[in-house]
């Protein structure tokens, strides 16, 4: 008989679960990591699923939630089932998990998917562009919705959701630059978007060749996006002229320049 309470989980209870794990999924660092933040933040929910343990005592679902918990140094208050039939562990977790875009459509949010990748990315620059994208949970979207909601909205009237220019990366990091500078970036954005009256050397031609030439696929072409319409976007607001655009290690230096020119202007 399975048996369930709630149970205050501690780092120290979680080392001590996950010492008898059995055989789980790989684990993800993006879904602990964000776990971790909510704990943090105090946004973690205690709802139905939980922590299970099977008839003989072992782990077979729950790591992510355990391995959070020891990275966040939180007690947080967990569903924790005990006696569930080993067989089953096969169905645990097997329908199709929801993403953030589909809980927040439950919350009557409309363009779930959109405001969703583009928080991703403003995320990703709020923290100071580390090395992979994370999709933020449910409270971190919301949280970033909210902070930029002003920007968010003019994105979603200025920047078409398809077109040269327009892909999630790149209205991400123009939503946050907007926050920032928004009478330059309104004005960048729609040159990027047209395309009309560009000459060479224009920010907006070098990020418009830069993404008729460059997928914005995986983790490493969302960053290379990203990072070129900071760059771009960067040389607008400060009158540069910019025939090619660079990423990553050979951008290091204009790229944080960049960052900080916007990080000036925050409001």
């Amino acid at each position: 008989m399975i048996k369930t309470e709630i149970v205050k989980v501690t780092p120290a209870m979680a080392q001590e679960w996950l010492g008898a794990a059995a055989h789980n999924r790989s684990l993800s660092r993006r879904t602990v990591e964000a776990y971790a933040l909510d704990m943090r933040n105090g946004k973690w929910s205690l709802t139905h699923q939980g922590v299970g343990f099977d008839e003989g005592g072992q782990l077979i679902d729950g790591q992510h939630r355990l391995h959070a918990v020891i990275e966040s140094g939180c007690t947080v208050a967990m569903m924790v089932a005990r006696g569930i039939d080993a067989r089953s562990a096969d169905a645990i977790d097997g329908g199709r998990p929801r993403t953030v875009a589909d809980r927040l459509r439950l919350h009557e949010i409309d363009n779930g998917q959109q405001i969703a990748a583009r928080c991703t990315i403003i995320q990703w620059l709020d923290d100071g562009r580390p090395r992979t994208t994370v999709r933020g949970t449910l409270a971190q979207t919301l949280a970033t919705r909210v902070r930029y909601s002003d920007a968010l909205a003019w994105s979603f009237r200025a920047l078409p959701q398809k077109g040269v220019g327009m892909s999630s990366p790149t209205t991400g990091v123009l939503t946050w630059c907007y926050d920032r500078r928004p009478e330059e970036i309104d004005v960048f954005a729609r040159q990027v978007r047209t395309g009309e009256g560009l000459f060479r050397g224009d920010p907006a031609l070098a990020l418009r060749r830069f993404c008729s030439q460059h997928s914005s696929s995986g983790n490493g072409g969302r960053i290379a996006m990203s990072e070129a319409t900071l760059r771009c976007a960067a040389a607008a607001v400060d009158g540069e002229k910019l025939h090619y655009v660079y990423t990553g290690a050979d951008a290091a230096k204009a790229l944080d320049a960049a960052e900080a020119l916007f990080r000036r202007a925050k409001r």
